[in-house]
């Protein structure tokens, strides 16, 4: 029997063993040695950018393939080499985080190598350069904005190091329509007409996002109230105007859409169209709102003008007038040159003390509205005869009872009558003349 099994090893085991010995990769049949002789690393597939196929922007990372030449002539990839047989010579410049992946991390130049069995490979040249755009993202987006209203656009580009940063200022910004909006280099869209368009924003090849713009039709952007401040005697009105500025620079009266809001209605109140009643003596503010807009604030000042009051009436058209100021009001504002004080008893004016003036001086007083830009106007100047009779006396009636003003002196005129002047009596229309060195009230009037 011991016989029989040596024979059966030796003809057919052996055989046998020494075939499934030479299935390894390793070595050859008959006990022949096949050796990794040679290896040969390449980036595949090819990612980087720049005018050398090897030159890979900071942040970039590099896939390489590294192939195995044997003995035999036989070749196959390598994919059973660790982070540990991938090398570079600088390690500065960029590293092996995964097996056969190089990621460039600072500008610079370095080699790389794999090895295997003791066998290093070809050596492969890098050059890193500075990070460079990949992706440009623009904000806001949508944007809804009205005719003739801005929206400043923000452009970021994300670097391939992964840093970011605002190239709003060096993108090529372009809008594809643009009757219905322009972009400036700074990126600030202004909204031309209404519609639709999109804009893209490009730098170094790359092109950001779509964004849509909707321009839609103008709004308001401010609304100012006029006259500002108002002051009004006690029982008298003044009309004010809502004038609206829309997002195009157009404006428009809307005195009959706003909502007017008086602060202290037991002081003042005010109508859907805009007329102040002056209810009490006191101090108040108003506002006019619309589309969610609100106005400037108008300070009120509801007086008796004997106080430190002056009625500025507007006669309809713009044309404004003034009582003859009482003594409170004048040094209240610093005062002009005068020429006496006359005390109403309440029969003919508010009962009070007012100042008087010669013909120069009553020209003076107009000259000091002018230099204080009373109600905003700096064209004040003495009113002629008819204004005074026409426009105010046969207009309004007695202007103490219109208006409350002062009336028991007549009003310098600036219309000469010879070497005198002309002067009329508001709570009766009387008109006569005199010379300019007697003293009298004096009203000033300011065209539109």
């Amino acid at each position: 029997m011991n016989s029989y099994f040596k024979a059966l090893f030796l003809v057919v085991l052996f055989p046998l063993l020494t075939l499934i010995a030479g299935c390894n990769s390793e070595y050859a049949f008959s006990g022949t040695t096949i050796k990794l002789v040679r290896i040969d690393i390449s980036a595949s597939p090819l990612t980087t950018k720049g005018v050398s196929p090897l030159t890979l922007a900071v942040g970039n990372k590099q896939p390489f393939e590294a192939v195995g030449h044997y003995s035999d002539g036989s070749s196959r990839i390598l994919t059973d080499l660790s982070v540990n047989d991938w090398h570079t010579s600088n390690s500065d410049v960029g590293r092996f985080d995964e097996p056969g992946v190089f990621t460039a991390t600072n500008v610079g130049n370095t080699t790389l190598t794999a090895t295997k069995d003791g066998v290093t490979s070809n050596t492969v040249d890098v050059n890193v350069s500075a990070a460079v755009i990949t992706s440009i993202q623009v904000t806001p987006s949508p944007v809804n904005v009205a005719k003739g209203q801005t929206q400043q656009l923000t452009a970021t580009a994300t670097f391939s190091d992964a840093t970011s940063s605002d190239v709003s200022n060096s993108v090529t910004w372009t809008p594809s329509d643009t009757a219905t909006a322009t972009v400036s280099a700074a990126g600030l869209l202004s909204a031309v007409e209404v519609g639709n368009t999109t804009l893209t924003a490009t730098k170094d090849g790359v092109t950001s996002n779509t964004v849509d713009v909707n321009v839609s039709a103008a709004v308001i952007t401010s609304i100012q109230v006029t006259p500002s401040p108002v002051n009004v005697a006690k029982g008298q009105t003044q009309q004010l105007t809502a004038t609206a500025t829309f997002s195009d620079a157009t404006s428009s009266d809307v005195s009959n859409s706003v909502t007017w809001t008086p602060i202290d209605t037991a002081t003042a109140t005010v109508s859907s169209a805009g007329l102040l009643s002056a209810v009490e003596v006191g101090n108040t503010t108003l506002t006019a709102t619309k589309d969610g807009v609100t106005s400037n604030t108008v300070d009120v000042n509801v007086c008796t003008l004997a106080g430190a009051c002056i009625d500025i009436f507007d006669t309809g058209t713009g044309k404004l007038f003034t009582n003859s100021p009482s003594v409170a009001y004048l040094d209240s504002i610093g005062g002009s040159a005068t020429d006496g004080i006359y005390t109403e008893s309440g029969t003919y004016g508010p009962s009070g003390s007012f100042y008087l003036f010669n013909w120069t001086n009553a020209n003076v007083l107009c000259t000091t509205y002018n230099t204080l830009s009373l109600g905003g106007r700096t064209n004040w100047r003495l009113a002629t005869r008819d204004e005074l009779k026409v426009e105010l006396y046969d207009a309004s009636g007695n202007m103490f009872t219109a208006r409350g003003w002062p009336t028991n002196g007549s009003y310098w005129s600036a219309t000469p009558d010879g070497s005198s002047y002309y002067r009329v009596r508001l709570y009766n229309g009387y008109v006569n003349s005199s010379s300019p060195s007697s003293t009298t009230y004096a009203s000033c009037v300011s065209n539109p």
